[in-house]
């Protein structure tokens, strides 16, 4: 037996667990899922001072070498190459074609719709509270301030910010039927077998679905019998363990 110290396991940096998901982050819960699917084994970290990403952003990675990777997405790609992961093996062109499509649809387009809720319109009142209660005044009176002017400007610039409640929730209902229409009777969204798109998809629909506030995302999924028998399924599969004192 080598006596050689073992490596730490790849860490996640994440915000401690909160509204009853692992994280409070649609793009750290996607993350998890995806390593859960994967099998890679690894070890979480609750942050308590901003984000040491490139990016300033969570999640991030630190690997056993002791290299930062920043972006989910990007995390996934690197460790997929390195590890020679491909949860995409047995899909045609055609199915890869429409999980890039759908990923796009929920990361560049529904994510919006919740960011502007959670940080902006009704949610804010809960964020400013829950985010950051384990900060020191007057750091946890600051922070939800600033980035509510952040995510105000932000939204505002990619356009839904500009838009009606009734608008938004209109979008919202499009894209869960959407997805709920690629769905339709299997088990996961491309078919019988999970992929990489469900990581995204359930990531999102839980931490959306949990929101302590009316959401338009989070109730079009909650109304769709589809969505709720398709994270019911995930959840048990992946997250079978897990209680929200776990993080």
């Amino acid at each position: 037996m080598s006596d050689l110290p073992a490596k730490p396991p790849l860490r996640v940096w994440k915000l401690p667990p909160m509204w009853g998901a692992p994280s409070p982050s649609p793009f750290v819960v996607k993350l998890e899922t995806w390593l859960r699917m994967a099998n890679v084994p690894y070890e979480v970290a609750h942050l308590r001072r901003p984000p040491r990403s490139k990016t300033g952003k969570i999640p991030y990675v630190t690997l056993p070498s002791g290299e930062v990777l920043s972006d989910s997405s990007l995390i996934i790609e690197r460790l997929s190459a390195d590890r020679e992961i491909d949860l995409d093996a047995g899909l045609d062109a055609h199915q890869r074609a429409v999980g890039h499509a759908v990923r796009r649809m929920v990361e560049e387009g529904m994510y919006f719709i919740g960011l502007y809720e959670r940080w902006v319109g009704v949610g804010y009142a809960h964020s400013a509270r829950d985010y950051f209660a384990y900060l020191p005044a007057p750091l946890r009176f600051v922070l939800p301030k600033l980035i509510h002017a952040r995510m105000r400007r932000a939204t505002h610039g990619q356009g839904v910010g500009r838009l009606s409640d009734e608008e938004r929730l209109s979008k919202a209902e499009a894209d869960i039927a959407a997805i709920a229409a690629i769905l339709g009777d299997n088990d996961y969204i491309l078919g019988p077998r999970p992929s990489n798109v469900d990581a995204t998809v359930f990531g999102f629909a839980w931490t959306m679905s949990s929101n302590p506030y009316a959401s338009s995302p989070g109730d079009a999924i909650k109304s769709d019998a589809r969505m709720r028998r398709y994270f019911d399924r995930m959840k048990a599969r992946y997250w079978n363990e897990w209680t929200p004192a776990d993080g």
